[in-house]
């Protein structure tokens, strides 16, 4: 997930009001502003307004390889819990497949450093957000900057950090690029998110070719943060954000609008055109961000960023995996909703009980952790499409020694940071597709 390096105060209080900050406002005004640019795959016309143009170049560190291309959960664990050679944990874990048959693995805050035996973060580390590029059996940590002083892979801009949405191959331009949707996280604001940003790279050297602001409002009131977490299927990308997404307290009471996860569209060769963006009005699709209505939930899904984990094709339909609940993130708990199409109506997934299931039932752990993520794999060797992966994050639950809570490497990442990363699970309970 998205946290400082120790989390301070208590694991409940701290984690509560950290989490529930990752929010933005702001409603109506879907407009789009002109720009012009001759980037590789930007549409000419109504394209997004374009903040940076360059080409950043990608930084690989020290390989690990496996005795054998992974071939499900276990050895996927394998993989990203080497932490020696410089990359020492981080989140989220959203694969990308690249067209020349590599994965690129996306992640969100990232250890960078050398680890003790006692896996403790030796003097020097540093903290970015990072990827991960693995071809076949082997790894390989990618940032920018350089080993001795890395940057963060999708670059920081003006002290706003970029925590990785999701992204997808653009194949309709040649040569074809990597589009990624981000989180913009604002200094100074209890980890507020204050903007998403399209960052486009080469598909086959990484490098960046530009960022792009998104074609609505951050600051309009209770404006959802579309884009938070995407999903690319049948031609379109699906952006999801909930209402107030930028607004450290949610959505405000009788807002233009309503409490809820909401979805925009557009064609998958047109993310950069503005007007091509399409939000759901709770019926149809519509042009006007201000016609947007959350989507229909049976069994509300918590809203935060990291409460909608990913969406992923399921027989003639969709599944949806979250957490739920408003202590969500003390549990590893992953629920299911089922739906005919991207944009609802959502149904739970229940066993024969009539319980929701979880799919990371069973999941336990010697320490309070704090758990988030939740998204479902399946194009990535060692699944498919029938047969997925779940992949969740954790971190140290926080020490804060002015209060009585010592720092220990039971609680504290510094001290272990194997308390701090992805973990990776065959999914339990799935229906029938």
């Amino acid at each position: 997930m998205h946290r400082p390096p120790r989390a301070r105060a208590s694991a409940i209080a701290t984690g509560l009001l950290t989490m529930a900050a990752l929010t933005v406002s702001a409603p109506p005004a879907g407009g789009t502003a002109p720009a012009a640019e001759t980037d590789a795959g930007v549409t000419a016309g109504a394209a997004l307004a374009v903040d940076a143009a360059l080409a950043v170049d990608a930084v690989e560190w020290p390989t690990h390889c496996l005795d054998a291309v992974p071939s499900g959960p276990a050895d996927y664990q394998e993989a990203f819990d080497h932490r020696s050679g410089g990359w020492a944990g981080g989140d989220g874990a959203w694969p990308i497949s690249l067209p020349d048959g590599r994965e690129l693995w996306l992640f969100g805050d990232t250890f960078m450093g050398q680890i003790d035996e006692n896996d403790a973060l030796l003097p020097g580390w540093r903290m970015v957000r990072s990827a991960q590029l693995q071809d076949g059996a082997c790894f390989t940590p990618v940032t920018r900057g350089t080993t001795s002083a890395p940057t963060s892979f999708l670059p920081d801009q003006d002290g706003v950090i970029f925590w990785a949405a999701g992204g997808y191959v653009d194949s309709t331009v040649s040569p074809a690029v990597i589009r990624i949707t981000a989180s913009g996280v604002c200094p100074g604001e209890a980890w507020r998110v204050c903007t998403v940003k399209i960052f486009t790279l080469s598909a086959s050297t990484l490098d960046v070719i530009s960022v792009s602001s998104v074609p609505y409002d951050p600051d309009a009131l209770d404006m959802p943060h579309f884009g938070s977490k995407i999903f690319h299927h049948g031609g379109y990308v699906y952006l999801y954000g909930r209402a107030g997404g930028f607004q450290p307290d949610g959505p405000s009471a009788g807002g233009p609008f309503a409490p809820g996860v909401y979805v925009a569209r557009a064609p998958d060769d047109e993310l950069l055109t503005g007007s091509s963006w399409q939000y759901w009005t709770g019926s149809t699709w519509s042009a006007t961000v201000g016609q947007a209505r959350p989507m229909a939930l049976d069994f509300p899904a918590d809203t935060n960023t990291v409460g909608l984990a990913g969406l992923i094709p399921w027989g003639s339909g969709f599944l949806m995996t979250a957490k739920q609940g408003p202590l969500w993130f003390l549990g590893p708990q992953v629920y299911l909703w089922r739906a005919p199409s991207p944009a609802g109506p959502w149904t739970v997934v229940r066993d024969g009980a009539g319980q929701p299931v979880d799919v990371t039932a069973g999941t336990t752990w010697p320490q309070l952790r704090q758990n988030y993520g939740g998204q479902m794999v399946t194009n990535v060797p060692g699944t498919s499409p029938t047969d997925p992966m779940v992949v969740f994050s954790t971190n140290g639950a926080g020490c804060d020694p002015d209060e009585g809570n010592p720092c220990t490497p039971d609680n504290d990442v510094l001290q272990n940071v194997m308390l701090y990363g992805p973990h990776f699970r065959d999914p339990l309970g799935l229906p029938l597709p």
